[in-house]
């Protein structure tokens, strides 16, 4: 097993214009928080 596997990039999105720019970038979402959209990556 690789160490990796659960190293993520995080970001956050409070547009649509920034979460999709997000998921074209390959982020996925996971939830919303505060108004904020939160999305990762992995590494």
């Amino acid at each position: 097993m690789d160490p990796r596997d659960d190293e993520y990039v995080c970001k956050t999105a409070k547009s649509l214009a920034e979460a999709g720019s997000l998921i074209e970038a390959g982020f996925e979402y996971v939830t919303e928080l505060d108004g904020l959209k939160l999305f990762r990556k992995r590494r």
